[in-house]
């Protein structure tokens, strides 16, 4: 006679192999992102010495906080998907092909933030880019990215170099606006879902 698994049993179980499942793929992006800061600011470094004198590194004490920070997000994170604020294949959500497709290009991208940099050159855009109508603060090489916010490729290649900058958690940061957001709603529960209209405010950094 063939038994059958406790569905009981098993729950807590897969709960703890998906938890560890997604802690293991922050910690890869995480790693990741690291290694490719710490290359890119050597190579940077070589190209433009003067930089060095632009930064200091940060200290063991810092370094700490910002790691039990990280860690306590991702901790936030798995439990509101555990209350069902967002499903749990949320947290998987593949970037993988993003990027392959983009991260190349950043490094292709490398050698021409050098040459803004040397040259101080922070406004600078393809002639094909529109420029007409936005504020000046739009109106910048962000991160001396090639064309700043204002090309599709500039926003894939910005998309993914914010979540490098930010050791792979970036989504993350970004879910925690879910929580309040849907707590919020709970005002409107007797609106027909239709009705209800959510205004999204960018309000830069």
């Amino acid at each position: 006679m063939q038994s059958t698994p406790n569905p009981d049993l098993l729950s807590p179980f897969s709960e703890a192999l998906t938890k560890f499942a997604y802690q293991g793929f922050q910690q890869t992006k995480s790693l990741f992102s690291f290694a490719h800061k710490n290359i890119s600011d050597r190579l940077t470094n070589t190209v433009i010495p003067s930089r060095q004198d632009m930064t200091s590194p940060l200290s063991p004490e810092l370094l700490l906080k910002l790691q039990e920070s990280r860690s306590q997000l991702c901790e936030i994170d798995w439990e509101d998907a555990q209350k069902g604020i967002y499903p749990v294949e949320v947290l998987f959500d593949s970037f993988l092909p993003d990027f392959l497709r983009y991260y190349p290009e950043m490094w292709l991208d490398l050698p021409k933030i050098w040459s803004r940099l040397q040259r101080k050159e922070y406004q600078s855009f393809a002639d094909d880019i529109e420029k007409e109508g936005y504020p000046g603060y739009y109106l910048q090489n962000f991160h001396h990215q090639t064309d700043g916010y204002l090309s599709d490729s500039s926003a894939n290649l910005y998309d993914l170099q914010v979540d490098i900058l930010f050791n792979g958690i970036a989504d993350g940061m970004r879910r925690r606006i879910l929580t309040p957001l849907k707590e919020g709603l709970t005002t409107f529960s007797s609106v027909p879902a239709y009705q209800i209209k959510v205004l999204d405010v960018a309000c830069g950094t």
